[in-house]
């Protein structure tokens, strides 16, 4: 799926949206060694680092809650005002920024999970900052311009949808909701939108995973769940009697297919961390007009089950609710 949402909502529903999801469960040595058992989720977006981690020792931990969600921790443009929105451009994608340091983030999930409280975090891969701002200031100190250029983060104009490469529209912006290309290769609200579906779903997956591994690596259970879908599986699309065998969709499945090998070699090179891909159904949301035969709450059921699991729990698969699927 290729936008993010904006405004905050469950972390788990947000993740079905944004493709990637993961839960730092700890950042030290001394944390709980269980956490809350509860599908509770406290939402502290917006709230800076240090006092979510006071909000989980002193209320969300002992009042038993079972997760809290925070806003994107990655480095974003910094707008005069501060408006809310401004966590949602990235400039790049180390985690210093809005809501505090590197180290203040690393230090809040080992509160958070001392407390029994899960972390659940937005990621947001698939544009950058807006390309009307005239700020070219970020909160944790990355260069970059609002004209494709986002050296912090590896990306060039050659990396951005623009016209008439890509959108048919010579301002660059969606006009027509109804034609896939404009929803897929335009820009949303002027947001520099990333070059096509293996720029999101992949290159953007990978980037976001490696900038918090060495944050997982900390961790006493770390998580990581990859937001796939049955369209990457080869084993459903080659059925006939399968619904995906009637999808034609080359790059968005083979793009999906892809997360699915990623989500394998990551499970084998980092064997302490539980690593899964899943698929959480067909979703109804504005991008398929609402079509989808299950609810985002419905969707979100299964990101929410794997994010859970314990340090025994299984690595390197690929499942929907119901179980596994075929690769």
């Amino acid at each position: 799926m290729k936008r993010s949402l904006r405004a905050a909502g469950a972390a788990v529903v947000l993740a079905a949206s944004a493709l990637f999801a993961f839960t730092a469960q700890t950042m030290n040595a001394n944390a709980a060694s269980t956490l809350n058992n509860s599908d509770v989720t406290a939402n502290l977006w917006e709230w800076n680092w240090n006092s979510i981690a006071t909000a989980c020792t002193t209320q969300l931990g002992p009042a038993g809650y079972g997760a809290v969600q925070v806003a994107p921790p990655e480095d974003s443009i910094s707008v005069s005002g501060h408006p809310w929105w401004d966590v949602y451009q990235p400039a790049a994608y180390d985690l210093n920024g809005r809501m505090g340091t590197r180290q203040q983030f690393v230090s809040m999930v080992g509160a958070c999970h001392a407390a029994g409280v899960r972390v659940y975090v937005d990621a947001v891969v698939n544009h950058m900052t807006g390309a009307n701002q005239t700020s070219t200031v970020s909160y944790g100190g990355a260069s970059f311009t609002n004209n494709y250029s986002y050296p912090s983060a590896g990306y060039a104009p050659v990396d951005f949808h623009n016209y008439p490469a890509d959108c048919p529209e010579s301002d660059d912006q969606i006009h027509d909701w109804n034609n896939q290309t404009e929803v897929q290769e335009c820009q949303l609200l002027s947001l520099s939108d990333l070059r096509p579906v293996y720029e999101t779903n992949v290159f953007g997956l990978v980037r976001t995973t490696q900038a918090f591994l060495p944050v997982l690596a900390k961790s006493a259970n770390p998580v990581v769940v990859n937001v796939g879908s049955s369209l990457g599986s080869i084993g459903r699309v080659t059925a006939p009697e399968a619904p995906e065998s009637l999808v034609a969709a080359m790059a968005y499945g083979s793009s999906k297919a892809a997360i699915n090998m990623i989500t394998v070699h990551y499970a084998k090179a980092y064997p302490r961390m539980r690593i899964n891909c899943v698929d959480p159904g067909y979703t109804a949301t504005d991008l398929n007009g609402h079509s989808g035969y299950q609810t985002a709450a419905e969707g979100a059921a299964i990101i929410s089950r794997m994010a859970r699991i314990g340090p025994e729990g299984p690595t390197g698969t690929y499942r929907d609710l119901h179980g596994p699927l075929p690769w």
